[in-house]
């Protein structure tokens, strides 16, 4: 590890990883040691990014939650994607809780089927088995999953 790293570059260091893309302070604390900088210069950077605005879990939170809702995620892979960038699970409950992408099993439904509508067509008990595991695997829960392949034998899903 470097010895200390001077405030001036390791707060430039900040501001290009910034100009990338938004940072939980879990993430950014990760690259500041990553690029050799303890502890107590971390500290202060977070510090400063939070003060400058450029750091905010809360907004972060928001912003994955309504990118994992756009791809058709269900609320289980969302809050993997929350837990994987670090973002404390109080902060996390608080963005699902007040983004509306995930906010009634009616919209998650609607998410599903909109994924399934893309990839599958229901046209046979086996297809439906088939789509059944490709929700669960996109973090829908089996209840949701269930409803969006409900199958018939008339030829197709429906509900």
């Amino acid at each position: 590890m470097n010895p200390i790293i001077d405030e001036g570059l390791l707060w430039n260091k900040t501001l290009k990883i910034f100009s990338r893309r938004a940072q939980s302070v879990t993430l950014l604390r990760r690259k500041l040691e990553l690029a050799g900088a303890v502890p107590a210069q971390i500290d202060h950077v977070v510090a400063r990014a939070k003060k400058s605005g450029f750091l905010n879990d809360l907004e972060y939170a928001k912003m994955l939650v309504r990118r994992e809702a756009r791809k058709g995620r269900g609320l289980r892979r969302v809050e993997e994607a929350l837990r994987n960038h670090g973002i404390d699970p109080e902060v996390a409950q608080s963005a699902l809780t007040s983004e509306e992408a995930l906010a009634t099993s009616e919209q998650e439904l609607s998410a599903a089927q909109k994924a399934l509508q893309k990839r599958y067509k229901l046209s046979s008990p086996k297809m439906a088995a088939k789509a059944y595991g490709f929700l669960l695997r996109q973090g829908f829960s089996p209840e949701i999953s269930r409803k969006a392949v409900r199958y018939d034998d008339n030829g197709g899903g429906d509900e």
